[in-house]
């Protein structure tokens, strides 16, 4: 079961997630990742406090348009090259809820 703390307001989105049969949460020292049928698709960032999607989980699956639209940013993290969308604000969570919606056709 997942802790928490500080990213109360992700609770239900969580609670959503680790009762249904295809997705998985697992707490690391920094996030929260979700894995959707064994893949990652991306999580939680607690120290950022920022939603994120792997850039390998969304390829084939949404647009570049598309994650635009719900909000998120392409983010490069420079030392390591690594590539990922980033959503913030106060519609982040939602918004991160209807993009996994999209592309794994999950019901909740």
């Amino acid at each position: 079961m997942i802790k928490f703390g500080k990213v109360s307001m992700a609770k239900n989105l969580f609670e959503l997630l680790e009762n249904h049969d295809d997705f998985e949460c697992q707490e690391g020292k920094q996030q929260i990742m979700i894995f959707f049928q064994g893949q990652k698709v991306g999580g939680y960032n607690t120290k950022l406090n920022h939603w994120y999607l792997s850039k390998m989980f969304v390829a084939n699956k949404v647009s570049d348009a598309g994650l635009l639209s719900y909000g998120f940013k392409m983010k490069e993290i420079k030392k390591s090259s690594h590539m990922y969308w980033e959503a913030k604000g106060l519609t982040a969570e939602e918004n991160f809820k209807n993009a996994l919606i999209h592309m794994t056709g999950a019901v909740f």
